[in-house]
This record gives C-alpha cells, sequence and structure tokens, in this order.
C-alpha cells in the first residue's frame, strides 16, 4: 500500500504513463489483478486514493473499474459527507458481488440511486443506511425481494421506515441476525412480531424510542426468539413489567437488555431467575451501570444487589 502511495505522490501522471510500458520498471496492471491487487492492496485503500489512483491514466481508470465491478464491501460511512451521489454511482456501476453495504450517514442518498444497487447485488448480507432521510420505503421493498441472505440490516434513525416494509423485511429475510430499528416511529407491534416468527436467528434488535411497542411483542419474543442475546426497549414507555418477565424468564440466551425510560418497568421486573444477564440501566446523567455476571442476581437478593453499587434501581 505504501509503495502505491509513494508511487503516485513522487511521479506525475505522464511519468507514470511512460513507466507502465517499461517492463524495466515495476507496474500495477503487471502484478496479478485478481489474485494480489484486488485481495490484498485497494481494499487496504480509502475511497479517495482509489479514485485518485483511477484519475492516473486510462489503463489505471480501467483497473479500479474492474475492482470496482468485483468488490464485496463498500463502506462510505467515514465520508458520507465529502462523497457525491455521482461519486457513488461510478464506484457501484456494474456491481454484482456486494455483500457488506455501510452507507450510514449519507445525506445525500435516495432511493434513485440505491435501488438499482439492491436489484444488481443479491448477495447482500450487511446494508447499514441509518441517518439516511432522503431513501423511502420502495428501497425496502426492493431489499426484500432480492436479499434473501440478508442478516445484518440497520435502519437506526430512518424515520420514514413503515410497518409495511419491515413485515416485507421480516417474510423476506429469513436468516436476518442482527436489525436495529432505532426511532422508526411508523413501526408497530405486528411488524416486530413478524421480525420475531419469521427470523429464528434473531440475535440482537433495537426497537429504541418506538412509542407504540407494546408488551404483545415481548410475549412473541418470549415464545419465538430463543437465540435473541441483545435487546434494547430504551424509551418504549408501554411495556411493563409483565413483558420483561416474560423475555428475562424464556429468552435464555439473552445477555444484555437495556430498559432507560420505560416507565412502566419497575425494579422487581430486573430480577430474572436463573439467568445470567447483562442489565443496563441509563442513569439521568447518562453514565451507563452494568450488573455482570453476579453471584448477586443468581441469589435474586435485590437488597444485596442495591448495596454492592453494581446496580442503580430506581
Amino acid at each position: 500500500m505504501l509503495r502505491v502511495r509513494n508511487l503516485l505522490k513522487i511521479r506525475s501522471p505522464p511519468e507514470l504513463c511512460m513507466d507502465m510500458y517499461d517492463e524495466s520498471v515495476p507496474s500495477l496492471v503487471n502484478i496479478p489483478w485478481a489474485d494480489v491487487l484486488f485481495c490484498y492492496v485497494f481494499p487496504r485503500l480509502s475511497v479517495k486514493d482509489l479514485f485518485r489512483l483511477r484519475a492516473v491514466s486510462k489503463e489505471l481508470k480501467f483497473l479500479v473499474s474492474e475492482y470496482f465491478k468485483l468488490n464485496k464491501t463498500l463502506d462510505f460511512s467515514s465520508v458520507s459527507r465529502t462523497v457525491s451521489p455521482q461519486t457513488f454511482v461510478t464506484f457501484t456501476d456494474g456491481a454484482k458481488n456486494l455483500r457488506f453495504l455501510d452507507l450510514s450517514s449519507c445525506k445525500w442518498l435516495n432511493s434513485a440511486a440505491l435501488d438499482p444497487v439492491l436489484k444488481s447485488n443479491k448477495n447482500i448480507c450487511h446494508l447499514n443506511i441509518s441517518n439516511c432521510s432522503s431513501v423511502s420505503n420502495n428501497s425496502l421493498q426492493v431489499l426484500a425481494i432480492n436479499a434473501s441472505d440478508l442478516r445484518s440490516l440497520n435502519l437506526s434513525n430512518c424515520h420514514w421506515t413503515s410497518a409495511a416494509a419491515v413485515i416485507s423485511i421480516a417474510l423476506n429475510c429469513p436468516k436476518l441476525e442482527y436489525v436495529d430499528l432505532t426511532s422508526c416511529w411508523e413501526v408497530t407491534d405486528e411488524a416486530v412480531c413478524e421480525l420475531a416468527i419469521n427470523c429464528p436467528k434473531l440475535r440482537y434488535l433495537s426497537v429504541s424510542r418506538i412509542y407504540g411497542i407494546t408488551d404483545k411483542s415481548l410475549v412473541v419474543f418470549a415464545h419465538k426468539s430463543k437465540c435473541l442475546e441483545n435487546l434494547n426497549l430504551s424509551g418504549c414507555w408501554r411495556i411493563t413489567d409483565y413483558g420483561i418477565r416474560l423475555v428475562g424468564e424464556y429468552c435464555r440466551q439473552l445477555k444484555s437488555l437495556k430498559v432507560e425510560d420505560c416507565r412502566g418497568v419497575t425494579e422487581m421486573s430486573l430480577i430474572i431467575g436463573g439467568c445470567l444477564v447483562f442489565i443496563f440501566k441509563y442513569l439521568k446523567t447518562g453514565n451507563i451501570t452494568t450488573l455482570a455476571n453476579s453471584e448477586l442476581i443468581q441469589s435474586r437478593n435485590l437488597t444485596a444487589m442495591k448495596n454492592s453499587g453494581k446496580i442503580f434501581l430506581w
């Protein structure tokens, strides 16, 4: 990677072009593309570096374009503010092998640009479009139809997400293991229940700050989501001790439970018998207090837990 960058910094484009036709001078185009460059060199270059390399010559432009077509990972999260829609189109034009797609906080992204990518890449396993305010539910419908192998979906702060779109995802993507629906306000109990019923491998779910979620969802999760390890219910005002107790009793793999600002949840429901669980309670200051793998919780001794200073309840 350093040799590539040094080559671009030290030599001007005309000099590089001449070097390509001089067999005595090492050239990128003479290195095996698929076995070396595409596997070990280009993945270590940033998006900016790839576009700079692409601008050096026609030969390198073709080389980088071929890499874009075969590339399996696209991560624009670190350059979301500087990348343009045209850059995204250039990067994804002809791509058919994308599996990891992280476009979080790409405010410029819309369905017109995203839908063709979802249609052409049917092996997408990870999609993160959190904080993408210009995408529509149509993209989720396209995703549901084309990405049956989807395992991770992050829609955090996508306020446009509808319950119908989530149901479509649940019915068509049974391999889902990670779903973040934080602040997807239109999502309903019905949609969350469909995730529980149709995605048996689900390990992480966040329905934080979805104010319509009730104990109905927790009842279904308690009986259907045997693999659930992490559940974020922060800000779900309508859930109660009843739902929390069921989740604690039946979700035996549960490792973390977030219940900040759950007004209907009391300290008694957090004593989950026979289950080692990390209980997260957020203080008003924003600090996180953790009770982890404690003998106290196994003994169900609330007073001892309070006195230990390891957990704060109110």
